[in-house]
């Protein structure tokens, strides 16, 4: 009955695969293994999967977002992979940072990178959703959060030099920036989550955050 009623999804589980060998590729920013399993198949019986993949740590994104002012505040910062990809080089972005340090956790970044990243203060946090970045590829799990703050007005500058970062951001009206999107201006998967997710559940988070 559970397979009927979940479209046959979800019968396996970790214990349904197996690890079998690992090679380090690479160390470096990020690690590169290339690693063998092998695993229950749904015909029956085992198969075997190997691949290289992107070892990442967990980060944090954080879409800051004034219900006041009904205002959200996007930063705009250069990426190189964008610009190898053939996408804009200069994507419209939501706060985010890794989770580096030892003991920290996903909303103690999302606090540190606003304040980094938007010159501004976290008064509380909804978390949206966990997610894999890309699970065929990488281990890389995104931790993404709404953050109340007081957005202000207009735009700034910030960003560390040490980690080579450029950022403006700039508040604007949510609906100006949902405009933004379907347009087609933002093209990453981080900005469209939180912003989507907003749009959901805006009523409510202005009801309770005001």
């Amino acid at each position: 009955m559970k397979d009927q009623a979940e479209g046959g999804f979800g019968r396996f589980s970790k214990e349904d695969a197996e690890l079998l060998q690992k090679e380090v590729l690479h160390r470096g920013f990020v690690a590169l293994e290339r690693h063998r399993a092998r695993h229950r198949l749904f015909a029956g019986g085992w198969g075997e999967a190997e691949r290289e993949i992107v070892l990442q740590k967990q980060s944090a994104t954080v879409l800051p977002y004034d219900p006041w002012q009904d205002k959200v505040v996007l930063i705009e910062q250069f990426r190189l992979p964008a610009l190898l990809a053939g996408f804009p080089p200069w994507q419209i972005e939501v706060v985010a940072g890794l989770i580096d340090q030892e003991g920290e956790t996903a909303a103690e970044v999302a606090q540190r990178e606003t304040r980094e990243e938007a010159g501004l203060e976290i008064t509380a946090l909804e978390p949206v959703a966990s997610l894999l970045s890309s699970p065929g590829l990488s281990s890389e799990i995104i931790n993404h959060f709404i953050g109340r703050t007081e957005a202000g007005s207009g735009e700034g500058l910030y960003g560390l030099a040490q980690e080579q970062e450029d950022i403006r951001a700039q508040s604007l009206p949510f609906e100006p920036a949902w405009a933004w999107l379907e347009a087609g201006r933002i093209t990453n998967a981080p900005a469209w989550i939180c912003l989507t997710w907003l749009k959901l559940q805006r009523e409510r988070l202005r009801e309770e955050w005001r």
